[in-house]
């Protein structure tokens, strides 16, 4: 054992011997129970041990409880990493806190309103593909394919557009990806009658505003889930 370390064991036992030698009124030779507690205890191992326990950090560096969810933050932050509350409630940082989260709710109508006008036109195509009853009026052969190919479409798209109203994004996510695979299909199919015909010019631009809408919608829906799940947490 180093002797500066041995000294120090030496003196803290000296203060323990004149403690015992108080209590039991007779003198107890330091020299004597040293090698005695040497035997009992190990060092060296004690002193690796210690080694390997964490060091107590900056006594500056605190942390501080949030008082909203208690979550712990470092001392320095103004606003709770997990719900956002300040953290040192102050009146500037309070003011600061009302005004994101009125900002936030204000979003929230942006994004409602996006989200309900992706639903109307959900509700708008299926309208459209139901006028496929017409189809059965014709005297073409295929007229029973083509009206349950539209009739399983509008019930297609009337059933998303409820789905809308629980599931948002998952919802306009699903009609996004159908619009864009029909439309390509379809486009795919007569391209060039597509492309030449009055029709075709008309077909492609409502096409377009559709996956406008939707595609706002799905970003409105998504930009929504996470306001709200932040506005969850208490």
């Amino acid at each position: 054992m180093p002797t500066r370390l041995k000294a120090c064991v030496q003196s803290n036992f000296s203060t323990l011997l004149r403690r015992l030698t108080k209590q039991s009124k007779q003198s107890v030779s330091c020299s004597k129970l040293y090698p005695y507690l040497k035997k009992q205890f190990n060092v060296a191992d004690a002193i690796k041990t210690r080694k390997l326990q964490p060091i107590a950090g900056n006594k500056n560096a605190e942390n501080c409880i949030c008082s909203r969810c208690r979550s712990i933050n470092p001392f320095q932050h103004s606003f709770c990493t997990n719900c956002g509350w300040p953290v040192h409630e102050t009146q500037e940082l309070l003011q600061l806190y009302h005004f994101r989260d009125k900002h936030r709710k204000d979003l929230l109508r942006q994004y409602a309103t996006a989200i309900l006008q992706a639903r109307v036109m959900l509700y708008i195509i299926g309208a459209l593909c139901l006028s496929g009853i017409g189809f059965l009026l014709s005297e073409r052969d295929d007229r029973i394919i083509l009206f349950l190919l539209t009739f399983i479409m509008a019930v297609l798209f009337v059933l998303l557009a409820r789905w809308s109203i629980d599931k948002p994004f998952t919802a306009l996510m699903v009609s996004f990806v159908v619009v864009i695979t029909f439309s390509t299909i379809s486009l795919l199919a007569s391209l060039q009658q597509t492309l030449t015909t009055l029709n075709g010019v008309y077909m492609i631009m409502l096409t377009m505003i559709v996956v406008y809408f939707l595609l706002r919608g799905t970003q409105a829906a998504y930009k929504a889930d996470l306001i709200n799940e932040e506005l969850e947490i208490t």
